[in-house]
C-alpha cells in the first residue's frame, strides 16, 4: 500500500500565514535590433551620354534607349523601339490658316497650276471632259478653304503627298491625250500620316467630282457600290426595270477622283469585279 503523503502530494493545503518564497525572476527577451538601410543614389552621367533616343521594352517594362556612350541596354527579347523622341512637339495653335493658304499658293505657282478638264484640251487628241450635270450633290468637291492640310516633313509621313498627286494627274491628263492609259496612285503608309486628307485636299485644290468611299467596318454594299435595278413606273399604269448606278460606276462615267480608303477593307467580290477596270480591256460587265 502507498503512503497517502505521496498519494496526495500538491493537494494539501498550505499555510496561508507561512511566508512565501518570492517569484523567480522572469527573463525579459532582447529588443530586435533596428536596421538601417541606405539607399545609394547612383552618380548621374554626363548629360551627353543620358540623351534618350528612344525607348525599348524588356520584361513587360518600358526603358529609354541612351545615346552612343551610355550603359547598352541589355534585353531579353529582342529590342523593340515604341517610340521615336524627335524633338519638341510642333505648336499647332501658333500656324495660322493665312499662313497656311499663302503656303498652298506658293506651292501652286512653284509647281504650276492644275488644268481642270472641263476646261481647256491638252494635246492633238484632246482630253475627256467632266460630266457635271450628272454629277450629284453628293460627289461636289470639297468647298475651297474647308481642307486644312500641311505637307510637313515628318519621318513617317509621306513626302511631298500633294506635289506627286499634282504631277501624276498631270501626266495622266497627256496620256490620256494621247490615247494611252492613265496610272493610278496607290498611297501606303502607317495610319495618320495624312494620306486621306491629302487626297481630300488636292480635291479641293482641282475642284474636282470627289466619290469617297470609307473605311468602316461595315463596308458599303455591293448595290450601294456598282448599282442596282428597281422596279419604277413606266408612265402608262404600268412598272418597268430601271438600273442606278453605284458610286464606282458614277466616278467611271462622269469623271472625277475616286478615292478608295482601305482597299483591303472593301468586300472579295467588288476587288474581284474592280479588277475588270484595272486590265486592258478597261471594261465592267453590269450583267
Amino acid at each position: 500500500m502507498s503512503d497517502p503523503d505521496e498519494a496526495f502530494i500538491g493537494l494539501v493545503d498550505e499555510d496561508a500565514h507561512a511566508p512565501s518564497s518570492p517569484p523567480p525572476p522572469t527573463r525579459r527577451r532582447p529588443k530586435p535590433k533596428k536596421t538601417v538601410t541606405k539607399r545609394r543614389v547612383p552618380s548621374k552621367p554626363a548629360a551627353s551620354a543620358d540623351k534618350k533616343v528612344g525607348f525599348y521594352k524588356k520584361d513587360g517594362k518600358t526603358r529609354p534607349i541612351t545615346a552612343p556612350g551610355a550603359k547598352k541596354a541589355q534585353a531579353s527579347q529582342p529590342v523593340k523601339v515604341i517610340k521615336k523622341v524627335v524633338g519638341p512637339p510642333t505648336d499647332w495653335t501658333a500656324i495660322s490658316k493665312t499662313k497656311q493658304y499663302e503656303t498652298d499658293i506658293a506651292l501652286l505657282k512653284k509647281y504650276g497650276s492644275i488644268p481642270i478638264p472641263s476646261s481647256g484640251v491638252i494635246g492633238p487628241q484632246g482630253a475627256p471632259l467632266i460630266r457635271w450635270d450628272k454629277v450629284d450633290d453628293a460627289a461636289q468637291p470639297p468647298r475651297p478653304g474647308t481642307m486644312p492640310y500641311h505637307d510637313y516633313k515628318h519621318p513617317d509621313a509621306p513626302h511631298g503627298l500633294l506635289k506627286k498627286l499634282r504631277k501624276q494627274f498631270r501626266q495622266n491628263r497627256i496620256r490620256v491625250s494621247q490615247g494611252r492609259d492613265p496610272v493610278n496612285a496607290m498611297l501606303i503608309g502607317p495610319p495618320g500620316t495624312g494620306k486621306t486628307y491629302g487626297v481630300k485636299k488636292f480635291a479641293e485644290e482641282t475642284q474636282l467630282p470627289y466619290y469617297y468611299i470609307p473605311s468602316d467596318p461595315n463596308p458599303m454594299s455591293i448595290e450601294q457600290l456598282l448599282g442596282r435595278k428597281e422596279l419604277v413606273p413606266d408612265g402608262s399604269g404600268g412598272v418597268t426595270s430601271k438600273w442606278f448606278d453605284g458610286t464606282i460606276i458614277k466616278a467611271i462615267k462622269y469623271g472625277g477622283i475616286l478615292h478608295i480608303d482601305e482597299w483591303s477593307l472593301l468586300p472579295g467580290e467588288i476587288q474581284t469585279r474592280f479588277h475588270e477596270l484595272l486590265d486592258g480591256n478597261r471594261r465592267m460587265s453590269l450583267v
